[in-house]
């Protein structure tokens, strides 16, 4: 029993090491790593920042505000007492962080707003790469989420980076309708267009 269990690892060993011979050529350009190695630098940092309770004004005094009473009301009403001013903003973002509130606490929230700026840099590679090639998708994505706005947006708990996902997803699959000449594109757009005017007004 022992040498055929000391056969099979013997087999398991020579496989690895055939599938790592098998990679060894695939030499990954030096340019690619070091917009790899920055990007993923700037998730950490991002990651980092996003894991700290928030502190900001818009963040605390207005969207997880709101998220909150929402809760506590158990009904998306109208909170007018909250910011005044824009009371009336739509709230797509803010259904988000009343779910984050609900089943944990602001951290989660903030995380939504970091996955929103991480999923757009995947989403910038995307394209980058389907209508160009993966090295200009690579750069596209890493010039993207090392914008400093882009990296401070990541931190908070703000709608921004909400905004920026689906007006990008929008523009995206806006791409693909004129370039495919297929209208199932166009509708996909016009939906996605929605999901970002109710994220804030400035989607118009």
């Amino acid at each position: 029993m022992y040498a055929l269990a000391y056969d099979e690892i013997g087999n398991i060993i020579h496989q690895i090491k055939a599938k790592f011979k098998g990679l060894a050529p695939l030499r990954i350009p030096f340019i690619e790593i070091v917009l790899l190695l920055v990007l993923a630098l700037q998730i950490f940092f991002n990651l980092t920042g996003a894991s700290v309770l928030p502190s900001g004004w818009d963040s605390l005094g207005e969207h997880l505000a709101k998220a909150k009473e929402w809760n506590r009301l158990h009904s998306l009403a109208s909170i007018p007492y909250i910011n005044r001013i824009q009371w009336a903003q739509p709230f797509n973002i803010g259904i988000l962080y009343g779910m984050a509130l609900f089943l944990k606490d602001a951290i989660l929230a903030q995380l939504v707003h970091f996955a929103f700026g991480l999923l757009t840099a995947v989403g910038v590679y995307a394209l980058g790469k389907r209508y160009f090639s993966h090295r200009v998708g690579l750069i596209s994505a890493a010039i993207f989420y090392t914008v400093p706005i882009v990296a401070y947006m990541s931190t908070t708990a703000f709608v921004d980076l909400g905004l920026t996902f689906y007006t990008f997803l929008a523009f995206y699959a806006l791409v693909n309708g004129v370039s495919s000449g297929k209208k199932g594109w166009l509708l996909i757009s016009a939906i996605i267009s929605g999901l970002a005017l109710g994220s804030k007004y400035v989607g118009l």
